[in-house]
């Protein structure tokens, strides 16, 4: 199980994980990966079969009260080195920071964006720009063909 910042949600996870007032389980959780998790935060591509698959956890790891098993004591090294190296700022003032950047990709190809404010795709099947430009420029708007023009007064839909 994997859960970050479950929020109003927690009491839910809890439930399933830890069970009753005295421990006992409520219902076995199921679940397994749909695809291999990485042991490092630069190790990709990640295919099952591949001759150099070394996953953290496989394709089709999963756990449940019924098939228990231990997992090790988790390194909280990256393996992020050298110029990559920029854990605390992926995306500042609206840009990203080098060398992060952001592929848009359709029938057409791929188009990176690093420091540019809005792009897209290469046969525009998906479009973005800066949001609250006129403030913190913190975030980004996505928006498609099948979508209307961009809005003024609400967010893109998603389509």
């Amino acid at each position: 199980m994997a859960a970050w910042l479950p929020g109003a949600e927690g009491g839910g996870i809890a439930d399933v994980l830890i069970g009753d007032t005295s421990g006992a389980p409520r219902h076995d959780f199921t679940g397994t990966l749909s695809f291999s998790w990485p042991r490092t935060a630069v190790q990709g591509p990640l295919n099952a079969g591949d001759a150099d698959y070394d996953p953290l956890f496989a394709y089709g790891h999963g756990l449940s009260y019924a098939r228990p098993g231990e997992v090790p004591e988790l390194s909280e090294e990256s393996g992020v080195t050298g110029a990559a190296a920029n854990p605390d700022h992926y995306f500042t003032e609206g840009r990203f920071t080098p060398p992060w950047s952001l592929a848009l990709r359709d029938a057409g190809g791929e188009r990176r964006l690093g420091q540019e404010a809005s792009g897209a795709s290469p046969r525009d099947g998906v479009t973005v720009r800066s949001a609250d430009g006129s403030a913190q420029e913190s975030a980004r708007a996505w928006c498609s063909p099948a979508a209307a023009a961009w809005p003024t007064s609400r967010p893109p839909r998603w389509t």
